[in-house]
């Protein structure tokens, strides 16, 4: 990926209301979120597992590719400026973990040069 954008990054991307919002008729079994979570700020980022978890019943997974290495950017992809915002692995286990959802597993995942990590938590 490119270099970090400064000033840009944190202004240029804004997770949508309803996605720490949603509501639903019944607890889940399961939510999975596969290179979605990393296109949001950080601080809304770790805001939202405790709101997954909420959704999930005792018992239920999250299934999520989540950031292996700091790292806050714009880069081109598909030929528009695509926002990053990743923490490292440790701090999503530590994340996860406080919003009662408890990593079972997680596998780095690479991608190029880099990779992401693929997390699978239970909740508590």
């Amino acid at each position: 990926m490119g270099r970090p954008a400064a000033g840009r990054a944190a202004s240029s991307c804004r997770a949508p209301a309803a996605s720490t919002k949603l509501r639903f008729w019944q607890e889940l079994d399961a939510v999975v979120s596969l290179y979605a979570l990393i296109h949001l700020p950080l601080a809304d980022q770790q805001a939202l597992f405790p709101r997954i978890r909420d959704w999930l019943r005792p018992g239920g997974y999250l299934l999520a590719i989540v950031g292996a290495e700091q790292w806050t950017g714009t880069d081109e992809y598909c030929g528009a400026d695509m926002f990053w915002d990743h923490a490292d692995a440790g701090s999503y286990l530590r994340w996860l973990s406080a919003a009662r959802l408890e990593p079972v597993w997680h596998r780095f995942i690479p991608e190029g040069k880099t990779g992401h990590v693929l997390v699978l938590a239970r909740a508590r």
